[in-house]
């Protein structure tokens, strides 16, 4: 049925059936909510136990957050927020606060699109539905208790937020001078001795980059399936399918009363009134009930309920209505109003079919070649499998742009880091897109060393230079900003440090008026709280800026983008403020076990 019967409370679609049999939601703030079914208790909390496999999801997600953590403290601190996270859980579900059906219904309608699409995540995390529902209820019921704690925390109010929003949509005048770093350092006397002394003690800059080769099978679906494959016939078979399953839409009428459903029956029957006259009477309250379109559907198609779907396509021709039909929704009237015939043509059939059995193909041998690499394949036995060659890339750094998929933040990865598969492991799958993966093998690794002083002299030279220029450099900037301050001339020293002076009108975050700043320089310029302050570049050189104005702006007039990074902001706040108030109240009082030897094991 259409949105609107959707959302008729007495209607039972199969969002409202789902919800009935088993909820759905996200655990709060992110991490899985289902107890595990594991015997090895870690830590007991208020009587609540957990397992060390619920353990190892919050040391995996800490981890993951901070990878060259020590090990024992990513521990310790996953047990923290485990136990944090818990008691906060515990104490909004004792509150009696509980987020409704109806909000679980809302939540699973955006999160699933489908029945499927939900059976398929319990499926793959190995979750009941019945566990499911518990944890969402509670989860959601948390994390909307929270948000109206953040909403009436009288130590954070809106208006601080407003104040915000007003700061960034300030327009300002300044004078801006840049004092470049190269003229000081220039004139830097460079020896032998301070270079070498400079050199060691900033080893840790000068290191080369980390350097892998690789060998790799490329598998497409191009690889596994040929649109070639489909013949003539295919085609032709699949074009009479389509034919014999036109699609059908039409409009519907649901009724609380059945005395109502055959009167409006005969009155259509009999001339006397319309389908549509009925309709506008239900819309006007005269007749209990509801009203609404059928969408373009397939017999069969399991979009419409089988009473229905049966009494649309057993109607004749366009305009056609049926008796009453007994529904779950109720007594109904069917009217057919299109039958749409199937116009896709020959080229597109073809594409359609290549597309489905080329992604089926392709999943089997893709999964074929997954169990020979689990049986002992090596990356050659697969390149056999796969019907490809092998293919190398030599001397591979992050920064490599050889393939598109190199440079990808999950490639780099797989490849890069501590966490990094080790050389000539077994070959390892990276999955470029649904139909491309990668079967790859690490052959050699370079780890990143300290490059030699010879390698790279010019580098640390210029690097000392500006080192040791920043201090004629400061003493520079010292004089410009008394000059700034007194208002004096400027003209003589502009010429002296080679610097250069601008007079940027009312620049502000909104668009086009940055003033062509750059991201960076923009932002020290809008926060700056000083009348006259300075701002160091990347580059070495210095920003001397001079408030000369302050505008108020219009929020309206921010990007949308900032607009949203304000309110995340605050909300963030906000919840901090709350939460680490709560949570120390609530650790006072807690009764947490903890076993120690197992935490010990736990990975």
């Amino acid at each position: 049925m259409d949105q609107e019967v959707e959302k008729k409370e007495k209607v039972k679609t199969i969002y409202t059936v789902i919800i009935g049999l088993i909820g759905v939601g996200m655990m709060f703030i992110g991490l899985p909510g289902i107890r595990g079914s594991s015997k090895n208790v870690v830590v007991e909390i208020n009587g609540e136990k957990f397992s060390d496999r619920q353990l190892s999801e919050y040391v995996a997600n800490v981890q993951a957050q901070n990878p060259s953590a020590d090990k024992e403290n990513v521990k310790k601190e996953a047990l923290g927020l485990l136990v944090e996270r818990e008691l906060l859980r515990q104490y909004a579900r004792d509150t009696g606060y509980r987020f409704s059906d109806e909000g679980l219904k809302d939540w699973f309608k955006t999160e699933f699109n489908d029945e499927a699409t939900y059976n398929e995540y319990l499926k793959a995390r190995r979750i009941t539905a019945k566990a499911f529902q518990n944890s969402v209820q509670i989860d959601e019921s948390v994390r909307r208790y929270y948000g109206y704690i953040d909403q009436a925390n009288e130590f954070q109010p809106k208006k601080l937020d407003e104040l915000r929003a007003q700061q960034l949509a300030q327009k300002r005048d300044i004078k801006l001078i840049t004092l470049p770093i190269a003229p000081f350092a220039a004139q830097v006397t460079v020896n032998e001795a301070d270079l070498n002394k400079f050199y060691e003690e900033h080893k840790n800059q000068y290191l080369s980059a980390e350097e892998v080769d690789l060998e790799f099978v490329h598998f497409s679906l191009e690889n596994a399936f040929s649109s070639a494959e489909i013949t003539d016939a295919d085609v032709q078979a699949e074009k009479e399918k389509r034919a014999a399953k036109p699609k059908r839409a039409g409009k519907y009428l649901i009724f609380d009363k059945e005395e109502d459903a055959q009167a409006a029956n005969a009155a259509i029957k009999s001339g006397e009134k319309s389908l549509d006259d009925i309709a506008k009477e239900i819309e006007a309250s005269k007749i209990s009930g509801q009203a609404g379109d059928l969408q373009l559907t397939e017999k069969g198609a399991g979009v419409l309920p089988k009473e229905v779907d049966d009494s649309l396509f057993s109607l004749a021709k366009a305009g056609d209505i049926s008796d009453v039909v007994s529904s779950e929704y109720g007594k109904m009237l069917i009217r057919l109003d299109e039958i749409k015939e199937d116009t896709t043509s020959d080229e597109n059939i073809r594409k359609l079919l290549t597309a489905s059995r080329g992604a089926a193909i392709y999943a089997e041998k893709a999964n074929a070649i997954f169990d020979a690499i689990n049986a002992g394949a090596d990356i050659n036995q697969v390149a056999n499998k796969a019907g490809v060659k092998v293919e190398k890339l030599e001397k591979i750094t992050p920064t490599s742009k050889e393939k598109d998929w190199v440079s990808r933040g999950d490639f780099q990865d797989l490849i890069f880091g501590e966490r990094a598969v080790a050389v000539k492991a077994a070959p390892q799958a990276f999955e470029i897109s649904p139909t491309e993966s990668l079967f790859l093998v690490v052959t050699r690794r370079q780890k990143p060393e300290v490059e030699p002083l010879d390698k790279i002299r010019d580098l640390v030279t210029a690097d000392f230079r500006k080192e040791q220029a920043k201090e004629s450099q400061k003493e520079a900037a010292e004089k410009i900003k008394a000059a700034l301050e007194n208002s004096a001339s400027l003209d003589d020293l502009l010429n002296e440090f080679s610097a250069s002076s601008q007079n940027l009108e009312k620049i502000s975050y909104a668009k086009e008026q940055n003033g062509g700043l750059d991201d960076l320089s923009l932002s020290n310029l809008m926060s700056q709280s000083e009348k006259i302050a300075e701002h160091r570049l990347a580059t070495g050189d210095l920003l001397i800026a001079k408030i000369e104005g302050i505008y108020a702006g219009s929020v309206d007039d921010l990007d949308q983008n900032i607009r949203q990074i304000i309110e995340q902001q605050a909300q963030l706040v906000r919840a901090n403020a709350s939460r680490l108030g709560i949570g120390d109240y609530l650790r006072q009082k807690a009764k947490v076990k903890v076993n120690q030897d197992l935490l010990n094991k736990t990975e």
